[in-house]
């Protein structure tokens, strides 16, 4: 449910003083209140509109002094961006955890306004959320933090993990999936596979490990090897986690379907570039959701020692 901001409430927010003492200090908080916000979004930072940029950090700047901003979508699409644009890059930081969104009071009605935007990670948040009775929890930038670390040490941890190049599928399955139509599989005893799944790590998406089993058998290695490669390009791309079984369950399918029309050599090439090419598809289309600007050509240059 949102919550709505009094005009009283509001007069008072900004009648409380500023939380620095000179414009160092301020930089200070801006940098960190940046520094978070590049974090959660990673490698996409970069390939945002130019104009979705600007306007976040002239939010930031602003949220500096009290750690809320309330400048309109009407202000900030000067920037050259759509109020659509600017709703889908606050409400990835809302879900992210780095802001909480209150509304004004629409004149005396009792509906929603302009939004205010808190930055939870500002030192007055604790306080806005006393003063407005706010129903969050106080250390949501604790987990968030967390969560950003876990998912920069999975990252890492992935490029080590070992895959073994000698990937096969059951070569007997795959015979009689190339002599039966696939509507034969409509028969396949779908409880006992899920009930066989239960085996299966937690990890992997269940419509994964069932799409395998009803085609090749329950080989639980064998779904795991698939799995890893899945996660290790999936972070080198840097696609949200959800979109990862999306990812996953198009690329076997895809798999299985070029099994069926012909004999492919080397089965673990040829899955990882199938994963790689959807992954960037769906990297580029959480550009576009954003607000990316995909037409733009990016360069960087590195200073000489």
């Amino acid at each position: 449910m949102r919550k709505i901001v009094e005009h009283s409430q509001l007069r008072q927010m900004l009648s409380y003083r500023i939380c620095y003492k000179d414009k160092s200090e301020q930089q200070q908080i801006k940098n960190q209140l940046k520094d978070e916000v590049m974090s959660a979004y990673g490698d996409k930072w970069i390939r945002l509109a130019e104009g979705t940029r600007s306007a976040i950090d002239e939010a930031m700047f602003m949220a500096t002094e009290k750690g809320f901003s309330f400048m309109s979508k009407d202000y900030l699409t000067r920037h050259g961006i759509s109020k659509r644009t600017l709703d889908r890059a606050f409400n990835f930081l809302a879900d992210k955890g780095l802001i909480y969104i209150v509304y004004r009071r629409k004149g005396c009605l009792n509906l929603t306004g302009k939004p205010i935007y808190l930055f939870t990670s500002h030192s007055y948040f604790k306080h806005w959320v006393n003063f407005l009775s706010l129903d969050v929890a106080l250390d949501v930038t604790a987990n968030v933090a967390a969560e950003n670390s876990q998912t920069s040490i999975l990252a890492s941890d992935s490029e080590d993990i070992p895959v073994s190049t000698s990937f096969e599928l059951p070569n007997n399955n795959l015979k009689e999936l190339s002599n039966k139509d696939r509507s034969e599989k409509a028969d396949v005893d779908t409880d006992n596979i899920n009930d066989d799944l239960d085996y299966l790590p937690s990890y992997i998406d269940r419509t994964f490990g069932t799409i395998y089993k009803a085609h090749f058998g329950l080989d639980i290695k064998r779904i795991n090897q698939l799995w890893t490669i899945l996660q290790q390009q999936a972070y080198k791309v840097n696609i949200e986690p959800e979109n990862v079984p999306q990812a996953g369950i198009w690329s076997l399918k895809q798999l299985i379907g070029q099994m069926k029309i012909k004999k492919i050599k080397n089965l673990y090439a040829y899955y990882t570039q199938i994963v790689k090419d959807k992954c960037h598809e769906i990297f580029n289309q959480e550009l576009e959701d954003m607000g990316a600007d995909l037409s733009q050509s990016i360069s960087f240059s590195l200073p000489y020692d």
